[in-house]
């Protein structure tokens, strides 16, 4: 058993980014004290370095750029079919009530502005759209990030080995990502932007990650957003992991060469993703006695945390929307999906039909159609519609 890479990137990709980004916009009732706390610290170090941070963290978008959303609902017009051929699922409850289902990568590039019509078709049958969290409404207030945050007045190196600290700076500057912000932070956060190195080096940016795409076109399209977790839910997932399980995620990124191996796998995860195949992590080790025995139980612990926990909860989400008989597009990490104790499975077992959407389910569906439409609502709630722009905006 080892830790499933795949588990923490799709859980909180985003808010690496969101936790400097609030941090630049929180310097109002600072608590001052003959020690700085974690969080004045860190907002100090942000606003020092608050240039590097917007080229890093936000892709360097300026807020007068084009919306992705409009950018995609162009391409949408001008190609007709979408290169990508993601899974989508519709599952029935025994009353005839359905909901659709998309297993979403958080990180993408250009191929994934245009969904295939089969998606389309169903998320235009749909009254609102079902996401893990809505990052988009919360309070970009560093309080809201403390427990990520080292608060007794230590620092990242006052808790993991010299050595691994050294290897895991390099890898980060020689990838132009590291930041003197990062030492506040506890290793949790330092993984994340191990694999934000690794997806920027994999040409893949969560500017195109599509739950965050579909959130903002929703929203400006009128359509209800429903949360299956929430921020709250998945900051304090992240905050409460054992001291034990930090540090274990602090050595498996203190490899040289880990973000080119990160690289190479997230690029094999995407290229899974935009073909609809299964998307699972090998969670064997290739030598079970090179491993310490109880990194392999902690290893285990964070994915059932991470994965097999929240899916019992994301499928009783699903269940209550059928229940209660809303069409909704659910929207959740491609890796809940599969497997024994995926949400494909939990549905099942609890007596629901799920079925894989194809070509077949497009029908007579007119993309260029649906992308004037688009167009048109975005036009008229442009004015109404906000997109912080700390938070990396989706395509």
């Amino acid at each position: 058993m080892k830790i499933k890479r795949i588990s923490a990137f799709a859980a909180a990709v985003i808010f690496s980014a969101m936790i400097v980004s609030g941090c630049s916009n929180s310097t109002d009732n600072e608590q001052s004290s003959d020690k700085p706390s974690a969080e004045s610290s860190v907002s100090s170090a942000v606003s020092d370095e608050e240039s590097s941070a917007d080229e890093e963290i936000s892709g360097e978008q300026s807020d007068n750029e084009e919306s992705p959303v409009s950018s995609s609902s162009q391409e949408s017009s001008e190609s007709a079919k979408s290169a990508i051929t993601p899974a989508v699922w519709e599952a029935t409850d025994s009353k005839g009530n359905s909901v659709y289902m998309m297993g979403t990568i958080h990180v993408a590039d250009k191929d994934a502005s245009v969904l295939p019509d089969y998606f389309e078709n169903a998320y235009a049958k749909c009254d609102a759209l079902a996401v893990e969290c809505d990052t988009s409404s919360m309070d970009m207030d560093i309080s809201a990030y403390a427990k990520l945050l080292y608060a007794d007045g230590t620092t990242i190196k006052d808790h993991v080995p010299e050595e691994q600290y050294n290897t895991v700076v390099k890898e980060l500057t020689d990838a132009g990502e590291y930041m003197s912000v990062f030492d506040y932070m506890k290793p949790v956060m330092w993984s994340n932007y191990v694999e934000l190195a690794a997806a920027s080096k994999a040409g893949l940016s969560t500017n195109y990650g599509i739950d965050y795409n579909m959130l903002d076109r929703a929203k400006q399209e009128g359509k209800e957003i429903l949360e299956l977790e929430s921020v709250e839910f998945q900051m304090n997932m992240m905050a409460d992991l054992s001291d034990d399980i930090q540090t274990l995620l602090f050595k498996e990124i203190a490899t040289e060469g880990i973000i080119d191996d990160y690289s190479k796998e997230l690029a094999e995860l995407y290229e899974q993703w935009k073909k609809g195949e299964e998307i699972t992590d090998d969670d064997e080790v290739t030598d079970e006695s090179s491993v310490d025995e109880k990194d392999l139980e902690l290893a285990e612990e964070y994915n059932k945390i991470f994965i097999d926990d929240r899916n019992i909860g994301m499928a009783e989400k699903i269940e209550s929307y059928m229940d209660d008989g809303k069409k909704v597009m659910v929207l959740a990490g491609s890796a809940h999906f599969y497997g024994e104790g995926g949400i494909i499975k939990l549905l099942e077992n609890d007596g629901y039909t799920v079925r894989r959407l194809t070509s077949e389910d497009a029908g007579d569906f007119d993309n260029s159609e649906q992308s004037s439409e688009g167009e048109e609502t975005q036009a008229e709630s442009s004015a109404e519609v906000q997109t912080d722009p700390g938070v990396p905006r989706a395509a």
